[in-house]
């Protein structure tokens, strides 16, 4: 099987009404959705789950991102810990840190937590999940197709600014 069909079959077969979910965020990373405003959406992904996660953690309400791989992609650890650690080093690295996404540990100290699920191709695989803070703002992607955004030489700017500052950052 070529590996796009691997990542495609090795999708977590999971939605946001997944009783699993809740049980994983409390039991790796200590947050709690069975709160006040607390809940799970789905996000947008290609081959992977990705979900908003609004819960208590800590005391206070946080908004994360949980990230689930596919099962193929999920047996690269050395590439999962080196997106950790890029994102951690954008943020903090730099005199202005690039805003992104920071990972977060797991109660274990763990940057990736991997897990045996169940997989849309019928099979159970090991899935690394992660939990990252989450970032208010939108995805280019769906702004681009959206009728009530304009594209300004402004907005552009910003982008190429932001874009330049990372570049610069990882070098």
């Amino acid at each position: 099987m070529d590996p796009e069909a691997l990542r495609t079959a090795g999708i977590p077969n999971v939605d946001e009404n997944s009783p699993i979910l809740p049980q994983i965020l409390l039991e790796h990373w200590g947050v709690n959705v069975d709160c006040e405003n607390g809940g799970i959406k789905p996000l947008d992904s290609y081959v992977d789950k990705n979900f908003r996660v609004v819960g208590e953690k800590g005391g206070s309400v946080e908004t994360f991102t949980l990230k689930m791989m596919n099962g193929f992609d999920s047996k690269d650890m050395p590439m999962l810990s080196f997106h950790n650690h890029i994102m951690k080093h954008l943020h903090t690295s730099l005199e202005e840190p690039f805003t992104c996404p920071t990972p977060i540990e797991g109660l274990m100290g763990e940057g990736v937590v991997c897990l045996p699920l169940s997989t849309v191709g019928g099979g159970e695989e090991m899935i690394a999940c992660r939990l990252l803070s989450w970032l208010d703002g939108f995805c280019l992607n769906s702004s681009l197709s959206s009728s009530s955004f304009t594209m300004t030489d402004q907005w552009l700017s910003s982008l190429g600014s932001s874009l330049a500052n990372m570049s610069n950052s990882l070098w």
